[in-house]
Formats: structure tokens, sequence, C-alpha cells
């Protein structure tokens, strides 16, 4: 059995978000700094070991006020919880895709999170024949769950800000030539 370890290559990945506000549009951005990596035996995806950390301080949804506020004390309190991790192993096949079930810590709380990856390519070889293959997929989350619980009232026993969070992941992975 041959596994392979691959990282994620920063320059061709994300972490992207939405959630609704006001109940009535939905905002989006993105974490744009993190690393990770996965260590799979291509023959038997269910041994894989999966890992990735973002840096909380990289929230951006392209507005200053709202993303310092969001870094702030009220939500992500990223002087205190600098980092997002995610940790699992193992990938079941489901569909045309697989989930992967493991552990996100955000807010300093870590709860079970499956990841439904929708998207795995075949590994191909770069002009610099390092080895190469992408993921894309989608969890939700709640940001009571993780102690995130500030309640912003708004209109008829509506929110400004929505309690599911959806994540989308685009990562890229390489392995070294």
């Amino acid at each position: 059995m041959a596994t392979f370890t691959y990282n994620i290559d920063p320059s061709h990945s994300r972490v992207n978000f939405s959630v609704k506000h006001m109940m009535i549009a939905t905002v989006r951005g993105a974490f744009t700094a993190l690393s990770g990596s996965i260590t799979v035996d291509p023959e038997d995806p269910t041994t894989l070991q999966f890992s990735a950390e973002i840096d909380a301080t990289s929230f951006d949804t392209g507005n200053d006020q709202r993303d310092g506020h969001v870094k702030g004390p009220d939500f992500l309190d990223v002087e205190k919880y600098p980092t997002l991790t995610f940790s699992g192993s193992g990938a079941k096949k489901v569909g045309d895709g697989y989930q992967v079930t493991g552990d996100l810590t955000l807010h300093g709380v870590t709860k079970p999170v499956t990841i439904d990856f929708d998207t795995v390519s075949e590994e191909v070889v770069d002009p610099y024949n390092n080895k190469r293959f992408a993921v894309s997929g989608r969890a939700k989350i709640n940001r009571n769950d993780f102690g995130i619980t500030i309640s912003m009232p708004f209109g008829a026993g509506g929110k400004l800000v929505g309690d599911e969070i959806t994540v989308d992941l685009d990562l890229q992975y390489v392995r070294p030539a």
C-alpha cells in the first residue's frame, strides 16, 4: 500500500464562506491564508489523513469595517483565537464524491464537522514535475456551536447575522518531485 503526502498550495487554494445578512441577503468572503496536508493511498481513500490550519486574521469580505468587527471579540476574537484548525481521517464514498468527518476548532471550541467533497481531480504533473490534485467541498456549521453566540436582533424576530455559515473549500495540493 503506497501512501503519499501532499501539501496545500496556498496560492491556488481558497476557503470561502457565506452567511445571511438581515435574513434577506448573503455576505460572502474568504480566509486567504491557509496551510495543511493530506496523506492518502490513492487505492484506498478510507486511509486518508487530512489537516488544515487557517489564519483567522486573514478573514476578508472586502469591507474593512465589517472585517474589523468580525475579527473582534463579538465573533472570531482573532487576538485570542488566531487560528482555525481541521483534522480528519478516512473518506467515505458518497455518490460521485467523498465525505470526510473531522474535528474543527474555531473560537477555542472543537466540534465534529463533515465536509462533502463533490469534486476530486485526477493527479496531474505540473511544468516543474510536481504532482498535483485538487478538491472542492462544502460544509455547513452553526456559529453558536462554536461559542459565537452574539445575537443581534433585527426586525420581527430576525437576526442581523445568520447562525448558519456555509464554508466552501477549493484546495489544490502539491507533492514535490
